[in-house]
């Protein structure tokens, strides 16, 4: 992952060190446990309140996803990747 971000943004990765902490790896997995226990929780409770016939039928409900106005998406995503690549520009004239 490291290298294809360092081609991205044409980065030296001569000194490049992978350093690894444990303690860093033991806070995310207390972290991750705990996040996922809340929601663990809050989805029972959310479950629970449901009949369980709906619970059966819900496969067979279908929901349609609507695009607002399509135009319009295509012209925010061509604007993020054209501000994107500039910032990418801009940050290679810095480092230069």
């Amino acid at each position: 992952m490291s290298i294809l971000v360092a081609k991205m943004f044409e980065a030296d990765m001569s000194e490049f060190q992978f350093v690894f902490s444990k303690d860093a790896c033991v806070k995310t997995c207390i972290y991750f446990a705990v996040m996922y226990i809340a929601v663990m929780f809050f989805n029972t409770i959310s479950i629970s309140r449901y009949k369980l016939i709906n619970l059966l039928n819900a496969n067979k409900k279908n929901e349609k996803v609507k695009i607002k106005n399509p135009f319009v998406c295509i012209i925010v995503f061509l604007g993020a990747v054209t501000l994107l690549r500039i910032c990418i520009l801009e940050s290679n004239r810095r480092c230069k």
